[in-house]
């Protein structure tokens, strides 16, 4: 009986682990979105360009939950805490679309490294 309770704690603590780090939604998201579809060519796809180190700085009341769902939204892969509000990620997805969406989004205060005139990568 207490080895099931302990298999149901460490179950809960890898769950909420995965939700903290990269959001499961996230991790599905990006391996999706690195198989090309059946009979397509990824080399000149805008999406098969390598992922993208970006900051972005959350509005003051964007919780942790919106957050990580707008990590999984816009393929967004945490790689450092800069601050309470700012973060460094990869953008995985760097297509102009995905990128335009991500810095009109109303949660979004600030970014660094994207070009926000043409939805671009900065330097790209």
């Amino acid at each position: 009986m207490q080895s099931l309770y302990r298999f149901r704690v460490l179950s809960c603590a890898l769950v909420v682990f995965a939700l903290l780090t990269s959001g499961i939604v996230g991790c599905f998201k990006t391996e999706a979105s690195q198989v090309p579809a059946s009979g397509a060519s990824s080399s000149a796809s805008e999406n098969s360009q390598a992922p993208a180190q970006i900051r972005i700085r959350w509005v003051a009341d964007t919780t942790e939950i919106t957050r990580v769902q707008l990590e999984a939204k816009y393929s967004l892969r945490r790689l450092t805490q800069i601050n309470e509000r700012s973060w460094n990620y990869s953008l995985v997805d760097v297509s102009t679309g995905n990128i335009r969406a991500l810095v009109n989004d109303p949660n979004v205060e600030d970014t660094s490294g994207i070009d926000r005139t043409n939805s671009a990568i900065a330097g790209r």
